[in-house]
């Protein structure tokens, strides 16, 4: 019977291949470890196996018809706060066409970073007094300058630092108890 040949020939015969991948953008808060949001398009990919064993492998698609795109996003306000990305003041995360995973690599990831900026910022400065007597007895006072600045949303900068309480950028005066005998 020819069946030997026949066999050979099915091991000669290419194989089909499949090849998934993942394509993902995270939306993430700077400094915080939980995204906001994960988006994710799948791939595959067919090849055929050659008899040495190698692949040739044919272009990437979306995945059980779906879409090659990540969706825009709507970034959740926090009050007293603006949205950044890479500076600019933003509301949303556009949409944007996913990354295609390339021949040497399967899976992709990109992670957009969204900052919060504080509209109002307030900066407190303090200096603490400590006053020793000769017998040793220690008396502490700490006194306090706060200063504030704002976020201006048209320039995408922080204005300069201003005194917060009524123009009081000075500390007050420390009066030192005299001690006779001491300088």
């Amino acid at each position: 019977t020819n069946s030997g040949s026949a066999a050979t020939g099915d091991q000669d015969a290419a194989k089909p291949a499949t090849q998934t991948a993942t394509s993902t953008r995270r939306i993430m808060v700077d400094g915080e470890t939980k995204p906001l949001t994960t988006q994710t398009v799948n791939y595959t990919r067919t090849g055929t196996t050659n008899a040495d064993g190698s692949v040739k492998w044919g272009n990437w698609t979306v995945a059980d018809k779906g879409s090659d795109t990540w969706a825009a996003y709507n970034i959740p306000a926090r009050d007293g706060y603006v949205a950044t990305i890479d500076g600019k003041i933003v509301d949303s995360v556009a949409q944007a066409t996913a990354t295609t995973p390339g021949n040497d690599k399967k899976d992709v990831s990109q992670d957009v970073v969204v900052k919060y900026v504080q509209l109002h910022e307030v900066a407190t400065r303090t200096r603490t007094i400590t006053i020793t007597d000769p017998d040793g007895k220690t008396t502490t006072q700490k006194q306090e300058v706060k200063f504030s600045r704002d976020f201006n949303k048209e320039t995408g900068a922080y204005g300069s630092w201003q005194p917060d309480v009524k123009g009081k950028v000075t500390w007050d005066k420390v009066a030192v108890p005299e001690v006779k005998g001491y300088v």
